[in-house]
């Protein structure tokens, strides 16, 4: 029997490369207010919350409902995993051909997404989610 040491894929997995934080459930909110523009946030909670306390919105669907009005890339790893935003530098949906990135060019890019990011540290992140 043979045995495969390397990565293994499957079409339920995904592996990823990002720079960026790593996103706690708490930091939606502040997430949305500062990313999303104000029509957006208006017109969901208008949608799903005319009638109902402000203060039971789902920030995190929010987010997930309007994500590409930003900049940013997410990656989650299924409903109610971990999640990661900033720049993915490889994902498994892509055709990932053989490059590089000198020292130089990853700290500027860690430096640009400092700027578009809430407080937080700006990591390298690698792993494998699913799909």
């Amino acid at each position: 029997m043979k045995i495969r040491s390397g990565f293994v894929s499957n079409s339920s997995s995904s592996s990823f490369i990002l720079f960026g934080i790593k996103v706690e459930d708490k930091e939606y909110k502040d997430l949305c207010e500062s990313f999303l523009p104000k029509e957006c946030i208006d017109k969901y909670i208008e949608k799903y919350y005319k009638d109902e306390d402000k203060e039971d919105i789902e920030w995190c669907d929010l987010w997930y409902d309007n994500q590409d009005e930003t900049e940013l890339d997410v990656i989650r790893c299924g409903y109610g995993g971990e999640t990661w935003i900033g720049k993915t530098l490889a994902d498994g949906d892509d055709k990932l051909e053989m490059g590089d990135l000198s020292f130089e060019e990853m700290n500027k890019m860690a430096e640009e997404i400092k700027k578009k990011l809430p407080d937080g540290e700006c990591k390298l992140y690698y792993g494998t989610y699913g799909c």
